[in-house]
């Protein structure tokens, strides 16, 4: 008996060493990805450490607390139910009381077609190093212009903004 104590307590060491030598590897190629700054490699390898501990649903009481659901489908169904009827909840607030909130100005230049100093400005604003957006364009090529494609491209946005619908542009 003393023989098969010793030899647990051997595996047992063996088993925390292991996981030890996996957490302290672990811990330096996440040190080594947050030096060089790579946080999409940073947070993929913090994840497979953080990762949710079970897959699914959690279940759920049903509103008159009667039954415990457990399958998707009914979770789904309450959760739905529960918005819908959260969402279309009976207004207490008066007619009078909205009338008497105070109206903001209406601003009308929101309207006004885009100027090249806002078109630079939003150039500005986009970061370099990035994955292209759904044009396949670097934000470095806006970044490295001068006068010219700026102007070029304010032409194509006035002409968008003259002709096309731009929120239907906006979502493809």
């Amino acid at each position: 008996m003393a023989v098969y104590h010793q030899l647990k307590a051997q595996v047992q060491q063996c088993m925390r060493d292991t996981k030890n030598n996996w957490w302290v590897k672990k811990a330096h190629v996440i040190q080594g990805y947050a030096d060089h700054h790579d946080m999409c490699n940073f947070f993929r390898a913090t994840k497979t450490i953080y990762r949710p501990c079970s897959i699914g649903y959690k279940a759920l009481q049903s509103q008159n607390d009667s039954w415990l659901l457990k399958d998707e489908d009914s979770i789904r169904l309450c959760w739905k139910e529960h918005f819908k009827l959260f969402f279309n909840w009976e207004s207490t607030i008066s007619e009078e009381t909205l009338q008497a909130v105070q109206q903001c100005r209406v601003v009308d230049f929101f309207g006004d077609p885009p100027t090249i100093r806002h078109l630079k400005w939003a150039i500005q604003q986009m970061k370099t190093n990035k994955a292209c957006g759904p044009d396949g364009i670097p934000a470095e090529v806006y970044h490295a212009d001068g006068f010219w494609l700026t102007s070029q491209l304010h032409q194509i946005v006035l002409y968008l903004w003259d002709e096309e619908d731009i929120s239907r542009i906006s979502r493809m």
